[in-house]
This record gives structure tokens, C-alpha cells and sequence, in this order.
């Protein structure tokens, strides 16, 4: 009898950590990796936007000088 009750609990154990670390990865929050993942390609981004502006820039004062 003893048994069978803590083979229950064990059961019940079992489920509710499964559905906990279910709920627990679909509403977690951002992790560091998400965080530096979007932190790299904003700079990426930015250094792509900045390069592009350059070449304009550049090439506005070749055609102004001439």
C-alpha cells in the first residue's frame, strides 16, 4: 500500500515537472544569447548603413569637384 502511494506521488511528480519546464521554455524571457544575438546584427546593421553613407559621401565630393 505504501508503495503504490509513492509510486503515485512519483507519477505526479514526474508530470508536473514535465508541464512546469514546458510552460517554462513557451513564457520565458530573453536570454543572453537573444539579447547579443539582436546587439550583433544592430551593430552589423549600423556598420552597413555607416559604409553606405561613406561611399556617398565619397562619391558626392568626386562629382562636386569636378
Amino acid at each position: 500500500m505504501i508503495n503504490n502511494y509513492l509510486e503515485e506521488v512519483r507519477k505526479n511528480l514526474l508530470l508536473n515537472t514535465t508541464q512546469y519546464e514546458k510552460s517554462d521554455t513557451s513564457m520565458r524571457s530573453k536570454t543572453n544569447d537573444d539579447v547579443a544575438i539582436e546587439d550583433i546584427q544592430r551593430l552589423n546593421h549600423m556598420s552597413q548603413t555607416n559604409l553606405s553613407q561613406k561611399i556617398l559621401y565619397k562619391r558626392r565630393n568626386i562629382f562636386s569637384a569636378n
